[in-house]
């Protein structure tokens, strides 16, 4: 009897934590899907004002540079990977979209953009700077 109850609680306790980490972690799901969206990342500039927007709009674009970095390193390990095929294999698929060509471009695509949201990002935050100064 005592043994089923706690193994009940510990089940109930289980359950509570892994509900927590699953709404921390549906936040950072949202904040990634949001930072990959230049349309919402633009909707967010156009409506900004207040120095705690700023940063959370500059935050949202260092986000998106780490994940384009991730996918810059991801094109280049499948580059590696396809260019190690055999020539055979590289003659079928020609110009298809997994061609070592194909993905040192879409490397290079990545690494650009995640520049440019750098860039974007340091510029947020001296907004955010500048609109704290003048609140003071």
């Amino acid at each position: 009897m005592l043994s089923t109850r706690k193994a009940l609680l510990n089940l109930v306790a289980a359950a509570a934590l892994g509900s927590l980490a699953s709404s921390a972690f549906a936040v950072d799901i949202g904040d990634k899907q949001e930072a990959m969206k230049l349309k919402r990342l633009a909707n967010l500039e156009e409506t900004a004002s207040t120095s705690a927007e700023f940063e959370r709009i500059a935050r949202l674009y260092k986000l998106r540079a780490e994940m384009l970095d991730e996918k810059v390193d991801r094109h280049q390990r499948l580059e590696k990977r396809y260019a190690a095929a055999p020539a055979s294999l590289l003659a079928k698929r020609g110009t298809a979209w997994n061609t070592p060509k194909r993905q040192r471009q879409l490397a290079r695509t990545a690494h650009k953009q995640a520049a440019e949201a750098r860039e974007m990002a340091t510029a947020y935050l001296a907004k955010a700077d500048a609109a704290l100064t003048a609140a003071d």
